[in-house]
């Protein structure tokens, strides 16, 4: 696969991820009473906080190991879909795009792709 092609795919799933952040945002943010939206904002005030927390100790805002387990169990206790998570996780954490050098070395060392850049 082409270097071109690989960045014109990384670059659309990036714009349809946003697309879908935006919209699951508005539906979270609305006046709904479902007890499904209850969820959502429920996990993501626990999202926030883990993530946020640091910044009172004046430290890089991250989420520790503890705090994803915590997150985890309560995400498997409101059955959120992976779907889901994504979309919660982004709308709290802001989405970094990652050049295509960056995206092509981190999925080549999960094993996710092999990539041989080509001589010229």
């Amino acid at each position: 696969m082409k270097r071109e092609w690989l960045l014109a795919l990384y670059e659309k799933e990036v714009k349809q991820l946003k697309a879908k952040i935006k919209e699951f945002q508005a539906s979270v943010d609305s006046d709904s009473q479902d007890l499904r939206v209850r969820d959502y904002r429920t996990f993501k005030a626990c999202l926030q906080a883990a993530y946020n927390n640091d910044k009172e100790n004046a430290q890089e805002s991250k989420i520790t190991r503890d705090e994803q387990s915590i997150l985890t169990a309560l995400a498997i206790g409101l059955d959120l879909s992976q779907e889901e998570l994504k979309l919660i996780n982004y709308s709290t954490i802001p989405l970094k795009p990652l050049d295509l050098d960056e995206a092509i070395k981190y999925t080549s060392s999960i094993g996710a792709s092999f990539f041989i850049p080509s001589v010229t």
